[in-house]
């Protein structure tokens, strides 16, 4: 599932980036990251309406990923016990990182690798033992229609499609340009708490299509890298269109760093 951010939060991520890099400046490479994926996963949504309205509504738990999504909840048609399961578990996974992110103990070396394991967990989020079998097999259909040109990256797609050595790395490269623009998008944003404020409607929209784009072009590009045979199997595998796919691209967008 993935990592979503709420205002209540920004405060915490901002004081601790801030702090860190007056402490430790070789944590500015660390935060400017955390500072991209929260972009990100704040502009993939549909704005600023999901948390400062309560109506219309967008998730039933903003903390469960893309499985938290009420679309995605109705879609499934999940039951209140399966609701109940899944929100503990996003709660659980959730509290064990900020607990130790905000620990200032914990050693910068494993920080690091704290935050690729957690994005490793948020990207795999999927409480399939909650799932019955055709529920799990629509949900891994909407993870890779929300994941766009990074679905090529996972384990099974790759398997599935048999992709070549010269495939892999051509996708590797376009995944690495993707990573880049996505930190020039964000490069002269000092820290995570800078980038939502004061901030107007108009500039996260456009800012917003700027991403959209991005993700457009890319996904574009994997594509043109596989055979005819290879994109049909890929769109088998994704079944039935997902629609507003791209919209939230924030609950799934959060694979391992560059």
């Amino acid at each position: 599932m993935g990592l979503r951010i709420v205002k209540s939060e920004i405060p915490v991520v901002a004081e601790y980036c801030n702090r860190e890099t007056r402490r430790r400046p070789e944590m500015l490479r660390v935060c400017h990251i955390i500072a991209s994926w929260g972009l990100v996963i704040l502009l993939s949504a549909t704005g600023r309406s999901q948390v400062d309205k309560p109506v219309p509504p967008t998730y039933w738990h903003i903390r469960a990923g893309l499985i938290g999504y009420i679309q995605v909840k109705e879609e499934l048609k999940l039951s209140d016990d399966q609701t109940q399961k899944i929100k503990g578990a996003a709660n659980t996974h959730t509290k064990e990182f900020w607990d130790k992110l905000n620990d200032p103990e914990f050693p910068l070396k494993q920080r690091r690798k704290l935050l690729d394991d957690y994005w490793a967990r948020i990207r795999t989020f999927a409480p399939n033992e909650y799932l019955n079998a055709e529920q799990a097999v629509r949900f891994r259909q909407m993870q890779l229609w929300v994941l766009g040109h990074k679905a090529f990256n996972e384990p099974d797609v790759a398997k599935e499609l048999k992709l070549t050595e010269p495939q892999r790395n051509a996708l590797k490269t376009i995944e690495g340009e993707f990573s880049n623009a996505l930190y020039e998008l964000t490069l002269n944003k000092d820290s995570f708490g800078t980038i939502q404020r004061d901030k107007t409607n108009e500039t996260m929209q456009e800012e917003r299509k700027q991403l959209n784009d991005l993700i457009a072009a890319k996904e574009k590009e994997c594509r043109a890298a596989l055979t005819e045979e290879q994109r049909t199997r890929f769109d088998q595998m994704r079944g039935p269109k997902f629609e507003n796919a791209r919209a939230t691209l924030g609950a799934m967008l959060t694979t391992t760093f560059p």
